[in-house]
C-alpha cells in the first residue's frame, strides 16, 4: 500500500506525519482495488468533490480550535466497510488545525475540518462520498505519443505503462492506466474516488495549544 495522507506542507505549518494507502474507485462497473505503484489520495486536486456525512463520540474536554496542533488516531474504510488502513500501522496523523485550505487535497480539508470541537478521547466517523464515475473521462492515446513515451521513461524501473496503475501527467494530474495495447493507451481521468465511498473515523489523543502539548488526566 502506498501513500494516502502524505507529508503536506503548507509555509511549514501543516506536517502531517503519516503515510496513507491510495485507493480506487469503480471504474467500469470493477470493484474497488488498492493500486501497488502509485497511491491517489494524496494527488486529489480541487476538482475532486465530496459528499460528506460525520457522527461523533464526545470525551474528555478541552476542544481543538484553529491554531491548535492535534495528533489523532484513525481508520480509512473501504466501501464494504473493511478497514484500508490505520494509525496502528502508520503512528498517529499530527498536524496544525486551520490549514486545510492552504493544502490542495480535499480529503485533508475535510479532516481539517471535523476536528475542530473536538476533545481528547473524542471520537469521529466521516463518511465521504465521491463524484460519479464520467465515461466522457476516458482518452485513447497512442503509445507513440510524446507524452505516453514521457510516462514509459518515468516509469520505467517500474515496469513502464502497466494497466492499473496510476501515473502523474505532465499538467500534475492523476491518471489511472485504464486499458493499454501495442498501439493505444487509455486514461481515466475521474476523481481517484468516482463511484465510492470511504469512511474516515478520528479519535482526537493530543492537543498542543501554546506550546503544551493537553492529555487526558490519569485515572487513579
Amino acid at each position: 500500500l502506498t501513500t494516502l495522507l502524505s507529508p503536506l506542507v503548507a509555509g511549514g505549518k501543516a506536517v502531517l506525519r503519516n503515510n496513507g494507502v491510495g485507493i480506487r474507485g469503480k471504474v467500469a462497473g470493477a470493484a474497488l482495488r488498492q493500486p501497488s505503484r502509485t497511491g491517489c489520495l494524496h494527488r486529489l486536486r480541487r476538482r475532486d468533490r465530496f459528499a460528506v456525512r460525520s457522527e461523533w463520540t464526545p470525551g474528555d474536554r478541552e476542544l481543538v480550535k484553529s491554531g491548535d496542533t492535534v495528533s489523532l488516531n484513525y481508520t480509512i474504510y473501504s466501501n464494504e466497510g473493511l478497514p484500508i488502513q490505520s494509525s496502528d500501522g502508520t503512528g498517529p496523523m499530527t498536524f496544525e488545525v486551520g490549514v486545510g485550505q492552504s493544502v490542495q487535497n480535499p480529503l485533508f480539508q475535510q479532516i481539517d475540518v471535523e476536528v475542530i470541537g473536538l476533545g481528547v478521547g473524542d471520537v469521529k466517523r466521516v463518511n465521504m462520498t465521491g463524484p460519479e464515475w464520467n465515461p466522457d473521462l476516458l482518452f485513447k492515446v497512442p503509445v507513440e505519443h510524446p507524452e505516453m513515451q514521457r510516462l514509459a521513461g518515468r516509469y520505467k524501473s517500474m515496469g513502464g505503462i502497466v494497466k492499473g496503475e496510476y501515473v502523474e501527467l505532465v499538467n500534475g494530474d492523476t491518471a489511472l492506466i485504464y486499458d493499454v495495447d501495442d498501439k493505444m493507451v487509455t486514461l481515466d481521468c475521474n476523481s481517484a474516488f468516482a463511484g465510492n465511498t470511504i469512511a474516515i473515523e478520528i479519535e482526537v489523543i493530543d492537543i498542543d495549544e501554546g506550546g503544551v502539548a493537553y492529555r487526558p488526566p490519569v485515572k487513579v
